[in-house]
């Protein structure tokens, strides 16, 4: 039984020192970018359309992928960063009626943070984000 137990250790051993390159490769492939930070800042509703209020929002660029949360957090819209310095983040959903729409982030990346626009099948927001 003895040594079957030290065969086996002997195997996961030698398994982990083969995977040990390809997680370090990994770990590599998905590097931090420029764009990676937190930032906060107001969605402010476009007067024309009214009935939307304002609202705190945060974004969080890891590695190029962003998580976007209006509404202090009611939602998150996933997206990814361009090479451009531009960020699309969408979210699916279904209407009460049962139709299907998106909420979508569009912004550019501006000095010390970001400036665009949110979009909801009831409102659009100019959203202006910094600080880190």
């Amino acid at each position: 039984m003895r040594q079957w137990t030290a065969r086996r250790r002997a195997g996961i051993v030698a398994g982990m020192r083969a995977l040990t390159p390809l997680l370090l490769l990994a770990a590599c492939s998905t590097a931090a970018t420029e764009a990676d930070g937190r930032w906060f800042g107001t969605a402010t509703p476009d007067p024309a359309r009214p009935g939307c209020t304002a609202s705190r929002a945060s974004l969080t660029v890891t590695r190029g992928t962003a998580l976007f949360t209006p509404d202090e957090g009611t939602l998150t819209l996933q997206g990814k960063v361009g090479p451009d310095g531009s960020l699309v983040a969408e979210r699916p959903g279904t209407g009460a009626n049962k139709q299907h729409y998106t909420s979508r982030l569009s912004v550019r990346s501006s000095e010390g943070g970001w400036v665009g626009t949110y979009t909801t099948p009831r409102c659009a927001f100019a959203v202006v984000l910094s600080g880190r």
